[in-house]
């Protein structure tokens, strides 16, 4: 066969390519079984084969001859068509091999093919989109699909681009639900009869409304969008504004039903619906503020960021949960409604947990001030070695193999995860810390703000009534839970054994005992250790799995998912981890003791910064607290002019001042912060202070340090 001249015109030499493809197809239905069937596609498109075989190498499971053959063949009947068409088949079967049976991998070569005899473009599309389709839908969704298809062709190709491409990213994401209204949406829309221009505009609109829904309420917002344009496509565009305004955070029912008052106003008056259904008529915004429930975190931002900052005088601020990674959340196999990384509180984006709007604004608040709690009574301050202090004496703990470096991290985990770790269950130690905790910030709140607790702890109760209900027989370890934690009655039995009950009620005035006692965190440690034993008897006894704790044993589920989150503050704080753990180190090899928590809890405090006399401050305190029979002068001793503050924090080209170096007027300012939405009053301090006419090299130190920053500064200046 002869090639293409080089200096051909280009329509003559791609006539030529494809006659080279359509012989090379022909060839190949010959000699495709007597030799791999990837050369054939790779003397085709090189590129595309390399691609095609990679992926199919990564699906980690074997493929047929049948399966790579068929990839083969109909990849070169789309590339004779069009390139992109055949690479969009090859990207399709390569897709489908491997997760669907041959069954279907058939019935998507007759649909492609089917639609790729009407034109590349259609059949490039078809390709692409009907992948997803026919992987996640079953026999009715495709013909569901199939039919709301015809009718957007029948308007025209151009009403399919970006519909389908949102139709296969909620399958591909498994929003199945959502997808299926997605395509009644497309199908009720598009039978109406509309104008090319009006077509065009909601092939454009259609698509990025459903996006902007919250995947939770997306299947039926996507189902009222739909009513509302079928009754009148018109008023698509003022029920889509009305949503922007508020309509989206309306429950099912009532969106549904605000739906409905809208359209009985259409046969009377079409200009009023719009007016209602957009949110510009006092009608409609009454109506609204009626039916909604639903609050949404942006409107108690604000005043909870205030009311953090007054009680905790920290720059503690409230944060969406949405934030979070979902890998940080996917362990929890329950609603988290709150928890904490020692910089944010992170709390729902919405709650509509109760059915009227005051009643979800006081949710915000309590859960709020609760977890507040954390921050104000040292929750995060939990130290390791003083936990181990606690214990020493404790005769349970020789059952438990804790021989590990309480200074050196080599987990990379936080101090609680780590003492967790060494129980033989991990989720029964967090959990009995958890109720500890809990009940230990009950017992805070209530020494010093009781009504704070006689407005916060009724609303716990109230949802632990509930999940009691809904989940029979109550696990002991709840019930323990209800009766520390959220201080219900333990007359309250929940159908426990009496001998049982004795026990927990045991454990339960145990507690009680020792946080009066003693109310740090370590003290929570210094529980579990001391119950963890009972409560493993007690659990193997009430089972009636002959398995092993550790098998059958399911994390306590908590009200509103109130659970402690150690990871989230060690991610966040890893740093300052790191950093207080070389301080500490270097410290006990001079002779001077002191608790990684403190030098930590410093460092968190001051963004990171430290001076010798800071540390001279925490030595010299615990030494007051824990040394007590050291002698005045003994305590007093202490020389660390021999610790190079500046390598450790990074600071080694300019001076670490220190705090005795300062001198002349201090004045403190005002700063903004962005997480607050306020100002910080008296937050930033600034010293006046005249330098010495001696000649010093710290401007030329400080330019070469940041040289990088300075020739950045520059380069942006010239342009």
């Amino acid at each position: 066969m002869s090639r293409p001249l080089k200096n051909a015109p280009i329509k003559n030499r791609f006539a030529g390519i494809k006659g080279q493809i359509r012989y090379q197809k022909n060839v190949a239905k010959e000699t495709m079984h007597k030799e791999d069937p990837f050369k054939q596609l790779a003397i085709a498109d090189p590129d595309l084969a390399k691609t095609v075989t990679a992926a199919l190498d990564q699906k980690g499971c074997p493929v047929s001859n049948q399966s790579i053959t068929l990839l083969v063949e109909e990849t070169l009947w789309g590339l004779v068509r069009e390139i992109s068409f055949g690479r969009a088949i090859a990207t399709g079967y390569t897709d489908l091999i491997g997760d669907v049976d041959l069954k279907k991998i058939y019935r998507y070569r007759d649909l492609v093919r089917s639609f790729g005899r009407n034109g590349p473009t259609l059949g490039r599309i078809m390709a692409e989109h009907l992948v997803p389709v026919i992987k996640y839908g079953d026999k009715v969704f495709l013909r569901r699909f199939l039919q709301t298809l015809e009718i957007m062709l029948n308007k025209g190709t151009y009403t399919l681009k970006d519909p389908l491409k949102v139709l296969s990213e909620l399958l591909n994401g498994n929003h199945i639900e959502a997808a299926s209204a997605t395509l009644d949406l497309l199908g009720d829309t598009f039978s109406q009869e509309m104008s090319y221009v009006q077509s065009q505009h909601f092939a454009h609109i259609l698509p990025g409304a459903v996006l902007s829904f919250s995947p939770s309420r997306r299947a039926w917002q996507t189902e009222q969008l739909g009513r509302v344009i079928k009754a009148d496509f018109h008023l698509a565009d003022s029920f889509l504004d009305g949503l922007e305004k508020g309509l989206d955070l309306l429950s099912k029912e009532a969106l549904s039903c605000f739906v409905s008052v809208g359209l009985e106003k259409l046969n009377r008056n079409p200009k009023l619906t719009k007016k209602f259904l957009s949110l510009e008529s006092k009608l409609g915004i009454d109506t609204f503020a009626d039916m909604q429930v639903t609050i949404h975190i942006s409107r108690v931002r604000q005043q909870l960021n205030r009311y953090l900052m007054a009680r905790t005088g920290l720059a503690v601020s409230v944060q969406p949960l949405s934030l979070l990674p979902d890998s940080l959340l996917t362990d929890f196999h329950k609603i988290i409604f709150v928890c904490s990384d020692g910089k944010f509180i992170y709390l729902p984006d919405e709650i509509s947990h109760f059915s009227q709007k005051a009643e979800n604004i006081t949710l915000y608040k309590c859960l709020a001030r609760l977890e507040a709690g954390h921050y104000e009574f040292g929750t995060f301050d939990f130290d390791l070695e003083k936990a181990m202090e606690k214990c020493r004496d404790i005769p349970e703990l020789k059952d438990y193999d804790f021989k590990f470096d309480v200074i050196q991290n080599g987990e990379d985990l936080s101090d609680l995860e780590r003492f967790f770790s060494y129980f033989p269950v991990t989720a029964l130690a967090a959990d009995l810390f958890t109720i500890f905790e809990h009940g230990r910030i009950r017992f805070m709140l209530h020494r010093q703000y009781p009504g704070l607790v006689r407005q916060t702890l009724p609303v716990l109760q109230r949802e632990a009534e509930r999940m009691i209900k809904n989940h029979k027989p109550v696990d002991i370890v709840f019930i323990l839970y209800l009766w520390i934690a959220l201080g219900i009655s333990e007359k309250e039995y929940f159908g426990m054994d009496a001998k049982i009950y004795i026990h927990i009620k045991q454990l339960k005035d145990f507690f009680e005992t020792g946080i009066n006692k003693n109310s740090t965190v370590e003290s929570c440690a210094e529980l579990v250790v001391r119950i963890y034993p009972e409560m493993e008897r007690l659990l193997n006894q009430t089972s009636y799995d002959k398995k092993e704790l550790k098998g059958f044993y399911k994390p306590m589920q908590t009200p509103f998912g109130r659970t402690l989150r150690p990871d989230l503050f060690f991610r966040a704080n890893r740093k300052y981890e790191r950093l207080a753990r070389i301080l500490k180190v270097q410290l006990v090899e001079k002779g001077f003791e002191v608790y990684t928590s403190d030098i930590k809890k410093h460092l968190i405090e001051n963004n990171g910064m430290v001076s010798h006399q800071d540390l001279k401050e925490i030595i010299l305190c615990f030494r007051e607290n824990y040394r007590p029979h050291m002698l005045p002068q003994q305590k007093v001793s202490i020389d660390l002019s021999w610790l190079d503050l500046s390598k450790l924090l990074g600071t080694q080209d300019t001076a670490v001042l220190q705090k005795e170096d300062f001198s002349g007027t201090v004045t403190w300012h005002k700063e903004w912060d962005c997480n607050l939405q306020d100002y910080l009053h008296s937050h930033v301090r600034v010293l006046d202070k005249s330098l010495t006419e001696k000649e010093s090299d710290f401007y030329k130190l400080t330019l070469k340090h940041h040289k990088g920053l300075v020739k950045r500064i520059r380069y942006a200046f010239e342009l």
